[in-house]
């Protein structure tokens, strides 16, 4: 069976076109659960490119899905795709704790 984060689960649901800002209760966008899961970054940049203005989407905690790429040991080619689609601003965002996206890398 299909485990929670599975790239192939990522896939159909972005292939089915989810709302890709749809959010949950917990503020949480498709993108930062996908980051959440070490994804490829083809699974990123797929629904990236649909929907850009979601990786500066925030949650609750004021925390962007590169927030927790950082956090969960995204690959260097994922924060790369996160990063340069605004030009690298999103890194200098700061979550409600007061913390950088660098400071979740270094957990």
């Amino acid at each position: 069976g299909m485990t929670f984060g599975a790239t192939s689960t990522k896939r159909l649901l972005w292939k089915k076109k989810v709302a890709a800002i749809e959010i949950n209760d917990n503020g949480h966008a498709p993108l930062h659960i996908v980051c959440c899961c070490k994804p490829q970054r083809d699974v990123v940049k797929e629904p990236m490119c649909s929907s850009p203005e979601m990786v500066k989407c925030v949650d609750m905690d004021g925390l962007l899905p590169l927030h927790y790429a950082c956090l969960h040991g995204a690959s260097e080619n994922v924060i790369h795709v996160l990063i340069n689609k605004r030009g690298g601003e999103i890194s200098r965002t700061l979550g409600n704790c007061g913390f950088f996206p660098l400071h979740y890398a270094s957990t």
